[in-house]
C-alpha cells in the first residue's frame, strides 16, 4: 500500500493537467486507488459524463494504470500497463488523456493511447504490412474472434494475461487526410494486432 500522501501528490499533478480525479472510496488515506476522467459533458438534468476513463492502482511494489470500457472485454482500446515511479505513471496517464495522435506512414496511429506499444516495433509494423483482399482479411478476422472467443470462456477459470488477449486484438488505422488536390487510388485500412506481430493492408470493398 502506497502512502496517502504519494496519491494525493499523484492526484494533484494530474488535477494541474487538467483532468478530474476521484477516489472510488471515499479519502486516499489508506487507499492507493484513484479514477482518472476526461472530456466533461453535462447533459440535461444536470446528469455529468466523462468520454473516457481510467483506473491508478497500486498493485505490489508497481502502480498500474487500466483502462476497460469494453463489456465484457477486454477491447481493442482496453489495457493494463505497469510502472516502477509516480513520475512515470503521471507521464504515462497524462500522455493517454492529452497526448496526440502520431502519424506514420500518412497512417494516424493512436499511439498515445497503447502506452504497451514499442514504437520501434509499431513502426516496422505499419512499414511492413501484409497485403490483403478483404475476403482473405475476413478469415484472418475470424480465426482471431475464435481465439478472443476461447479466451472469453477460460477467463471463467484462470486468469488470462494480456499477452494472450493482444495475440487475438486488432486495432484499425485510417489514413491521414488528404489535401486537396490528392485522391486516393483505392479505399485501403491498416489493422495491426495489438502484440505488433502482425499487421495488414486491406483492400475495402
Amino acid at each position: 500500500m502506497e502512502s496517502p500522501d504519494a496519491v494525493r501528490e499523484i492526484a494533484c499533478q494530474l488535477r494541474e493537467a487538467g483532468l478530474a480525479v476521484e477516489a472510488p472510496f471515499g479519502p486516499y488515506f489508506g487507499w492507493a486507488e484513484l479514477i482518472v476522467f476526461s472530456g466533461k459533458e453535462i447533459h440535461p438534468g444536470g446528469i455529468t459524463s466523462y468520454r473516457e476513463r481510467g483506473v491508478i492502482r497500486r498493485v505490489a511494489d508497481h502502480w498500474r494504470f487500466f483502462v476497460w470500457n469494453s463489456v465484457p472485454g477486454p477491447g481493442p482500446a482496453d489495457f493494463e500497463h505497469g510502472v516502477t515511479s509516480a513520475d512515470e505513471l503521471v507521464s504515462v496517464v497524462r500522455q493517454f488523456f492529452l497526448g496526440e495522435p502520431l502519424t506514420i506512414e500518412g497512417w494516424v496511429v493512436p499511439r498515445h493511447h497503447h502506452p504497451e506499444w514499442n514504437e520501434s516495433h509499431l513502426r516496422l509494423a505499419i512499414a511492413q504490412p501484409q497485403p490483403l483482399s478483404h475476403a482473405a482479411w475476413t478469415q484472418v478476422y475470424q480465426r482471431a474472434k475464435k481465439r478472443y472467443d476461447s479466451l472469453l470462456a477460460s477467463s471463467r477459470l484462470r486468469t488470462v494475461s494480456w499477452d494472450e488477449w493482444y495475440h487475438c486484438l486488432f486495432v484499425p488505422l485510417v489514413k491521414r487526410p488528404l489535401a486537396d488536390h490528392e485522391h486516393p487510388s483505392h479505399e485501403e485500412a491498416l489493422w495491426i494486432r495489438r502484440d505488433l506481430q502482425e499487421a495488414y493492408l486491406v483492400q475495402e470493398p
